[in-house]
């Protein structure tokens, strides 16, 4: 794509601005919990984690059944997912549901990196300015 092509879009440096905030946190977030993971296997992560915290917050059980249809991530794929949360202890399994591991997102750990990550964020509208051109 040229430059002139990205200057007809626009807020296009806005956009690459956000799209590259999420990719940066993600790539953090994942090196903090699950290095081994490609960026996307993360994301899937991310993903289940968060509608695991929706349906608890609720007060529903998050079977993997549950998981796979909220985030629409086929069910084998998501049960394998839910192996290696499992093993590295960021979940636990309750009866026939899964739930978020305070052990977990509590250790020191795991707080630095969210601290970090908060920091991005702080900093992150200062390339989300819009301009008088409109990109």
């Amino acid at each position: 794509m040229s430059q002139e092509t990205l200057d007809e879009i626009l807020l296009s440096k806005q956009r690459y601005a956000v799209a590259d905030l999420v990719v940066q946190l993600t790539e953090r977030a994942r090196d903090d919990m699950l290095p081994f993971m490609t960026t996307w296997e993360f994301f899937q992560v991310v993903m289940i984690m968060r509608a695991m915290y929706e349906m608890q917050e609720r007060g529903e059980e998050a079977r993997a059944i549950n998981l796979s249809r909220s985030t629409t991530i086929p069910l084998l794929m998501l049960e394998e997912r839910l192996k290696e949360l499992l093993a590295n202890k960021a979940i636990e399994q309750r009866g026939n549901g899964y739930v978020l591991a305070p052990e977990f997102f509590n250790s020191e750990f795991m707080l630095r990196g969210f601290r970090m990550r908060r920091l991005i964020i702080k900093t992150a509208p200062e390339g989300m300015e819009e301009s008088d051109e409109g990109s």
